[in-house]
């Protein structure tokens, strides 16, 4: 959302696509985008390097973690289902001496969405989250 609020660019269906893909290494986000209906659910890959024997915790806000799994090259795997008409779901990582917030790309389906509470930057953000997942729909992709 944030990165909608500060993009001074071009506003087209393509530049703003862009803005919810990431290019972090550490990071993934599968599907790209989530509506947050209060059921669906995102899967989150973070790769963690740490020094010691301490697991990182791990806290979610605007959301619930239904689901952790350490793969086997130090990616941490969470299973997040975002509160209903969420658009505003992070994650929090503390591990050792750092602390990360990651926020996710999410947004409530407009059925659920009322626009006229909303500023202009949010009702374009949600619009275009709802395109993006009605494209990828369509095209068979999650």
């Amino acid at each position: 959302m944030e990165r909608f609020r500060s993009f001074t660019g071009e506003r087209n269906r393509s530049t703003l696509g862009n803005l919810f893909r990431r290019k972090d290494a550490a990071f993934t986000q599968d599907p790209a985008v989530l509506l947050s209906d209060g059921t669906a659910q995102v899967r989150v890959a973070v790769r963690i390097s740490t020094q010691g024997e301490l697991s990182p915790s791990f806290m979610v806000a605007g959301g619930q973690c239904v689901g952790v799994n350490m793969k086997n090259n130090n990616a941490w795997v969470l299973d997040i289902v975002p509160d209903r008409g969420s658009s505003a779901t992070s994650i929090t990582i503390l591990s050792e001496n750092s602390m990360v917030e990651y926020p996710l790309a999410v947004a409530p389906p407009l059925n659920i969405f009322d626009a006229k509470k909303a500023d202009a930057s949010l009702v374009e953000y949600v619009e275009t989250a709802n395109e993006l997942v009605s494209d990828n729909a369509a095209l068979g992709r999650k």
